[in-house]
């Protein structure tokens, strides 16, 4: 029989793993390892799938393989036909170690993630302005480090050459800072690793982070506009067809 009886409930054990699947609760109520076995049955059977791909946090990875192991032990696919398989990620931590939640306990939401990362953009942005306001060419400044962003980096307004950017200006260029720096973030972690999530380290200019990299290409592109040189020309005469 594929299915035991463990004090009332209906259990399968599989080799190799002291947990078993619990398909069915003492009460008589149903598990994920219920409604999962079933939808993998039915992704074979009738959707005809021959590669399944569950992503999912790590955190799930030993559940997942008790489902896999328990679905072969039954015959609902074949592993020399059908592949499946778990393509975890780790979590986004807080500050404080733990899942990265709102302050009333509910998930965060990406939107309002990027919402904030662009209005905390928006105001270093300001700020860094105003205390460059007077400052010689010499200094050094985030305000335009989303310069390189635009499609058109030349025609981008410098804090070099300007005391106040237009407002719809620092808009862009939070919203172009603000949604790098979430991004980077996320994928220069590696994906099976859990993170704490730091605006403060996120935005920072120095380090691994989007705005220093940004910010260095703007400088370089600034460099390479007040040369004069024809950077394509350069690559044409280095690489000749």
């Amino acid at each position: 029989a594929l299915l035991d009886d463990d004090c009332g409930a209906r259990v399968m054990r599989i080799p190799g793993k002291s947990v078993p699947l619990m398909l069915v609760k003492g009460a008589g109520g149903f598990t994920y390892d219920t409604t999962d076995l079933c939808a993998l049955r039915h992704r074979v059977d009738e959707e005809h799938g021959d590669w399944l791909v569950y992503v999912v946090d790590m955190g799930q990875s030993d559940h997942f393989q008790l489902v896999f192991a328990g679905a072969e032990i039954a015959g609902f696919f074949d592993p020399q036909r059908v592949r499946i398989e778990h393509v975890g990620f780790g979590l986004v931590l807080g500050p404080d170690g733990k899942k990265l939640k709102t302050r009333s306990g509910d998930t965060i939401r990406l939107t309002d993630l990027l919402d904030e990362s662009v209005e905390r953009s928006a105001a270093i942005i300001r700020e860094r302005m105003q205390g460059f306001s007077g400052a010689s060419s010499s200094s050094s400044s985030p305000p335009d480090a989303a310069e390189g962003s635009s499609e058109n980096a030349d025609e981008s307004v410098d804090v070099e050459e300007a005391d106040v950017i237009p407002e719809e200006e620092v808009l862009r260029r939070a919203r172009a800072i603000g949604y790098s720096a979430v991004k980077y973030m996320d994928l220069k972690n590696n994906r099976t690793t859990d993170y704490r999530f730091s605006f403060d380290q996120m935005l920072a200019l120095k380090g691994n982070s989007a705005v220093y990299l940004m910010y260095a290409y703007a400088r370089i592109r600034s460099i390479i506009r007040k040369t004069g040189v024809d950077v394509q020309a350069l690559i044409d005469a280095a690489h000749p067809v």
